[in-house]
């Protein structure tokens, strides 16, 4: 027999905790450093997002060449994007990934795989990693982008956890995500609105209500993220996209939130610089 649930519901906290709590720790002092260390660790992730999308599109349709067959042109787009985003201008990396989102889809279509799985993947792991370079070096508030982004995001998934877990009630979206609730996302928004606050007063912000309207709004976007990756697990019949991260799963449960808030929040970089 194994571990009473409550013992193994505590062992799987501590877990998610405490991987969470050193993932964290990597991924800032690298933001920090900037430069060429930040951009290829964004593009190791990014490839590793790829090498699961492979594995669930290969889930999906029953067929293990389709792992290798996406993950790879997935994996070098992304990387496309990234460099072309930090040497060139941020533009010409999205245009490039959208491009060859193009271009995958139609080869797909002609050699009768799955286009969408080819396009939209391409999208989907690459856009976030490179706008995410490109906020790091587009201006010198690079970092502080960067931060108050990750803060967001990491604050809306941490208290959506903990809200649902205390206070249950109705469940959003139980067909594609049994275990969240509207009390759990109305949690996230407002951690990540409050941690909207403390950004704008550690980094001096002259926008205090504009940031904890910023930091909601992320939190928001990276819970509808978050939702969609569930949406896609079920479709692909996964409980986890893998299992890299002990508590979290893989690298896409991790950063579902991140693929979806990094976009819109670079476009609010290039519209309030």
């Amino acid at each position: 027999m194994g571990p009473p649930v409550a013992e193994r519901e505590r062992r799987e906290l501590w877990q998610r905790v405490l991987s969470g709590l050193a993932l964290a720790a990597i991924v800032v002092a690298d933001a920090v450093a900037g430069g060429w260390s930040f951009s290829t660790l964004v593009a190791v992730v990014a490839a590793l997002m790829a090498l699961e999308w492979g594995r669930l599109a290969a889930r999906r349709h029953g067929r293990r060449e389709l792992a290798a067959y996406v993950a790879v042109p997935t994996a070098l787009a992304a990387v496309a994007g990234i460099l072309l985003g930090k040497l060139v201008a941020g533009w010409v990396g999205l245009a490039a990934v959208a491009g060859i989102a193009v271009l995958l889809a139609g080869l797909a279509r002609l050699r009768g795989w799955p286009a969408g799985w080819f396009g939209f993947g391409v999208l989907y792991v690459g856009v976030a990693p490179t706008m995410l370079v490109w906020l790091r070096n587009a201006t010198d508030d690079g970092l502080v982008f960067v931060l108050f982004l990750f803060a967001a995001v990491w604050a809306a998934d941490t208290t959506a956890y903990f809200a649902g877990r205390a206070i249950g009630g109705p469940k959003l979206a139980p067909r594609w995500s049994p275990n969240k609730t509207w009390a759990g996302f109305v949690g996230g928004i407002v951690g990540a609105g409050a941690v909207g606050v403390v950004m704008a007063e550690v980094f001096a912000l002259p926008f205090v209500a504009g940031s904890a309207l910023l930091g909601a709004a992320l939190g928001v976007v990276a819970q509808l993220g978050d939702l969609f990756e569930s949406w896609i697990k079920r479709r692909a019949g996964a409980k986890d996209s893998g299992r890299l991260i002990p508590g979290h799963g893989g690298v896409l449960d991790r950063l579902d939130g991140l693929i979806f808030a990094t976009p819109v929040f670079a476009l609010f970089a290039v519209l309030h610089p």
